[in-house]
């Protein structure tokens, strides 16, 4: 029944989300597209369902991957194509993206179906308990949220926000599959960094971007202004989280 009645929201929901901006609509590789310089962009907090449907719509756009992806040399080394063979420098990165979709979509879910209690209470323990949400060993579902960029090409990021420590942590930035340029999936990465990078200074907090989220986006450390993330050792030491095998989870600052 749960399922079912998520299902009818799917539609009800996406409805409204591609009515309150069009530019979130699915465009095809010869749609126009703006300059990522030039537009406007806006971004607003959504909620999980919102952001659960949309991300499925994207995970029906993202084309087999293994088979469809290359380089178009007629439009220059930073465009791929959708209808190529499994060769290709875009290659490897669409097939992390893939699995960042899937993993974003079931987090979101996740959390819609927590939020549909009608008990505070209850929905808090239900986001807690939401195992795929984990921040340093410890559960973050109540306190994740997902901002959306409400602009072509359109993007996501899925983010905690504790408090203690003051710190917002990146666990997922995700953009519209259908984008071919990678400069414009570039501009739209460093875009959606630096609003959440606005915020956090705004809420007096810092800001991080997890490995796995970094390993799937198009921009460089460079483009995108971040930097390997360093901890203190028992002794003191501070030691780069990014190296040696016993480190789980690797942060980027941002």
């Amino acid at each position: 029944m749960t399922i079912r009645l998520l299902t009818i929201c799917y539609y009800v929901v996406l409805g409204t989300f591609l009515r309150m901006d069009p530019t979130l609509s699915f465009s095809t590789p010869n749609t126009p597209k703006p300059s990522p310089i030039a537009i406007d962009r806006k971004f607003v907090q959504v909620l999980p369902l919102k952001a659960a449907m949309l991300t499925k719509n994207w995970q029906g756009h993202m084309l087999d991957v293994e088979e469809k992806v290359g380089v178009v040399p007629e439009l220059g080394a930073t465009s791929v194509s959708t209808r190529l063979s499994r060769t290709g420098p875009e290659l490897p990165r669409r097939q992390l993206c893939k699995a960042q979709y899937a993993s974003f979509y079931e987090c979101t879910f996740a959390l819609a179906l927590a939020d549909k209690e009608s008990s505070p209470n209850v929905r808090m323990m239900k986001r807690k308990a939401i195992t795929l949400l984990t921040v340093d060993g410890k559960l973050v579902g109540p306190s994740t949220v997902t901002f959306a960029s409400l602009t072509q090409p359109a993007t996501m990021a899925l983010v905690v926000q504790l408090q203690d420590p003051p710190q917002w942590s990146v666990l997922a930035l995700l953009v519209n599959p259908t984008e071919r340029n990678l400069e414009a999936i570039v501009a739209s990465e460093s875009a959606m960094l630096e609003e959440l990078r606005r915020r956090a200074v705004d809420a007096g907090v810092s800001l991080r971007l997890k490995d796995t989220a970094k390993e799937s986006l198009a921009g460089t450390c460079e483009q995108l202004s971040l930097v390997p993330m360093e901890e203190e050792s028992a002794d003191g030491d501070r030691v780069d989280e990014n190296e040696g095998a016993e480190a789980a989870t690797a942060w980027f600052q941002c």
